[in-house]
């Protein structure tokens, strides 16, 4: 048995894979600092669609959070209703270069690694041609988004096959606007806004969002991201979401896999 059948037959034991995206992509954040509970948030056509990972330059508090959102989504996401792209930015770190074996499995997920800025800006351009796809696709068939396209699909065992959410995460997304492309930043703009139709949610990851300046945060792209998180320290994270009336502190959970 392969590895990705390994993994499926583990999953399927463990009961794990549960969860469709029809609602959205669920992701951890974390165990709440105060009761314990785990938060939770969902990416969606409404509310929640993009966020934002300020790391505050913490690279190894960066890496155990980024290990867990990516864990905990494709452990608890069927890979025919997820995709998981990773964009990485800088070419020197690990997470996407050593194409994940770094967080114990070759997730199935898994449908695109980018390295290095000039494959980043490709990826991106690539991403566009992705969205603009699938929203042709979803205007000719009469739908105005994946998920009333993936409820008929589902209850009418339509032929077309289910449009998955993807999930993509840019890793070091300081890369993309320190040069202030106006490319890159109209087809990022595109993407967050295209985005909720189309199954496409980013997460930007920033070594310092602090630090980036210029017309790209004044021109409403980042508005586009409703959740946000700062890493407060290598094992917590302090999130911010449209319904948190104040910032929520959490512990990051270590997610692994039995193999």
């Amino acid at each position: 048995m392969g590895l990705h059948g390994k993994i499926e037959s583990d999953f399927v034991k463990e009961g794990q894979w549960n969860l469709n995206t029809d609602t959205g992509i669920e992701i951890l954040a974390g165990v709440t600092v105060s009761d314990g509970e785990c938060k939770t948030y969902t990416l969606t056509y409404k509310s929640y669609a993009h966020g934002i990972v300020n790391a505050k330059c913490n690279v190894k508090g960066k890496e155990y959070f980024l290990r867990s959102l990516i864990t905990s989504s494709c452990f608890r996401h069927a890979p025919e209703y997820l995709e998981l792209q990773v964009i990485q930015c800088k070419v020197t770190e690990s997470m996407a270069q050593a194409a994940m074996s770094d967080y114990g499995v070759n997730f199935p997920q898994i449908v695109s690694l980018s390295l290095g800025e000039s494959a980043s800006n490709d990826a991106v351009r690539q991403l566009c041609a992705t969205a603009k796809a699938r929203y042709e696709k979803l205007i000719r068939l009469g739908y105005k988004d994946t998920l009333s396209y993936n409820k008929d699909v589902s209850i009418s065992s339509f032929k077309l096959g289910i449009m998955p959410r993807r999930l993509v995460i840019i890793n070091a997304a300081d890369v993309l606007f320190e040069r202030n492309d106006e490319e890159i930043v109209n087809n990022l703009a595109y993407l967050c806004k295209i985005g909720r139709a189309v199954g496409i949610h980013i997460i930007y990851v920033f070594d310092s969002f602090d630090s980036i300046t210029g017309d790209m945060t004044m021109n409403g792209l980042f508005n586009q991201c409703s959740l946000r998180f700062s890493l407060c320290s290598d094992v917590e994270v302090e999130c911010k979401g449209a319904a948190d009336e104040t910032s929520v502190l959490c512990n990051m959970p270590l997610w692994g896999l039995r193999m």
